[in-house]
């Protein structure tokens, strides 16, 4: 007699409990039904379900038939709250579910946060619409600032950390997925993936998030399109590593090996055309121990720190007030990327520079991308001591954030070193004085030619840009090196987020071509101390 309009059971509480053993019982005589659960809600509304510990659930299901146990489930349910509870080990004897956490049909308005599911035979976190009472047009459930770590244990399908299907007729719809830190293995051979789509999902968004995978077996993000529909996914802002550096990704029944390819067959990663993925190790401190929690925070310097998009102020998502370890977000000026926000005393350099080709004089905009910030000691050799990227805007604003701990015990000026993907590495004109715990300093490239060592910039309009052109970063910007290797792009029609794309519009012709040979007929090099 069920209705999504007049729930059963109502404001329940689960709390500070724990859950373990519940094998279950072996059901051959009613093949298609599981036991083993360790928290189960059905036709709830409204429940909080907090600070529990659950293992060693499930296992012994019927052999090959129905579906496997969760550690946390829900169905059919109104309002769910989970948070703060950890999950491992759970098990399941069929090839399906043993997930940690789970989502399953009829589940609307719900939250996943602040949980820690690892070593499961399934999915650490699984939102998956059965063939019940489903969909639900507008389910809007929130999956974020969570920690899976070596899920997809059993022999069953090749789960994910973090896994959204629907059984054909039925839809997963409307999931935001954000802030999580996501770490995956190989297990037992299993073709698996970090984050998974599959067969029917629609209005997905996944943001904000740490994709790691240990092995080069295990793909970055699957989707399998069998029997169903795959619309409205937004796939933008996550850092992606793989410790052989294959990035592996698997879209329909094709796999690609790197970031690049795989993003120009699906779009994904992009704002306004614009890459916002990074490819880059995001320095966890010790991953492959599952054993502490805090082994999933990123060490000081990690590309994730000040690098997250503000969801509320792009896409109006209000994202909580803590992170996973309960640190309040945004610790400084942006939010960070992952489920752990850098706590971290910071030096904020507030960094104005302008490239080349991507910036119009006549509107005083430019393309926005990424550059990255180099601290270069004041002495020869000039020794590197630490290293930020930021992305940068029209207006050619970013904010670099550095480890003040270091700036601070050195005690000395450092150079501001600048590198964009095509540009010739510009340096400050002289050291600046950023040793000041929490301090923020302002730096402007655009003003003056004397903004750069050597005068090595260029003007356009009424501001000065860095040089483009230097596409194979060897510092410098020639025929023989860059100009054939844009010349060549001209030729295959490349288009794309490409280094050799000169001014930023997705293609490379002959206005890029020119870019290069204009600074190489000048002789643009890297003029440092």
């Amino acid at each position: 007699m069920f209705s999504f309009s007049n729930y059963p059971n109502k404001d329940i509480t689960i709390k500070n409990c724990e859950f373990s053993r519940v094998k279950g019982y072996n059901n051959a005589t009613n093949p298609g039904t599981f036991t083993g659960i360790g928290i189960f809600l059905v036709a709830v509304d409204s429940a909080m379900v907090e600070r529990n510990l659950v293992y060693s659930c499930g296992g012994l299901g019927y052999e090959g038939e129905g579906s496997g146990p969760d550690g946390i489930e829900a169905a059919r349910c109104n309002k769910i709250v989970y948070q703060y509870n950890e999950v491992y080990d759970q098990k399941s004897s069929s090839e399906t579910d043993g997930s940690g956490l789970h989502f399953g049909d009829g589940v609307q308005n719900s939250i996943i946060q602040y949980n820690y599911s690892h070593d499961n035979d399934g999915a650490g976190i699984n939102c998956y619409s059965y063939d019940g009472n489903y969909p639900l047009s507008d389910s809007n459930n929130i999956t974020r600032y969570n920690i899976c770590a070596k899920n997809g244990r059993g022999d069953g399908d090749g789960h994910g950390e973090i896994e959204v299907g629907g059984s054909s007729p039925k839809t997963t719809y409307s999931i935001q997925i954000y802030n999580n830190t996501l770490y995956a293995t190989d297990q037992n051979g299993n073709d698996r993936s970090v984050f998974m789509l599959y067969r029917n999902v629609n209005g997905i968004t996944f943001r904000n998030n740490i994709v790691y995978s240990a092995d080069t077996s295990v793909a970055l993000f699957s989707h399998y399109p069998t029997g169903g529909t795959y619309s409205n996914i937004f796939i933008q802002n996550n850092v992606y590593w793989s410790d052989q550096q294959i990035f592996k990704f698997r879209e329909g029944f094709s796999f690609y090996y790197d970031y690049l390819s795989w993003q120009t067959v699906t779009g994904f990663e992009k704002i306004n055309g614009v890459n916002v993925g990074y490819t880059e190790d995001p320095m966890l401190v010790n991953p492959n121990d599952a054993g502490n929690v805090n082994n999933y925070k990123t060490n000081p310097g990690s590309v994730t720190v000040e690098n997250g998009l503000n969801l509320n102020s792009m896409f109006g998502t209000t994202p909580g007030s803590n992170d996973f370890y309960g640190s309040s977000i945004p610790r400084a000026n942006e939010f960070d990327i992952g489920a752990y926000e850098d706590t971290s005393v910071f030096v904020i350099v507030d960094l104005t520079i302008l490239i080349e080709g991507f910036y119009n004089s006549i509107s005083d905009t430019q393309i926005g991308d990424t550059v990255r910030l180099y601290l270069a000691e004041s002495e020869s050799p000039y020794n590197v001591v630490d290293v930020s990227k930021s992305y940068i805007n029209t207006k050619g604003k970013g904010y670099f954030i550095f480890n003040a701990d270091i700036l601070v015990e050195s005690g000395i000026d450092h150079y501001l070193v600048a590198t964009h993907r095509n540009s010739i590495e510009t340096w400050s004109s002289s050291p600046v004085n950023l040793h000041i715990s929490g301090s923020r300093v302002y730096y402007n490239f655009t003003t003056d030619d004397s903004q750069a060592y050597g005068d090595n910039i260029v003007q356009k309009g009424s501001k000065w840009c860095i040089y483009g052109g230097d596409v194979n970063q060897d510092g410098v910007i020639d025929l023989i090196g860059d100009g054939d290797l844009v010349e060549n792009a001209v030729n295959n029609i490349e288009t794309g987020y490409v280094s050799t794309d000169l001014n930023g519009d997705q293609v490379v012709d002959i206005a890029d071509l020119t870019i290069v040979e204009s600074n190489s007929t000048n002789f643009i090099i890297i003029v440092k101390p």
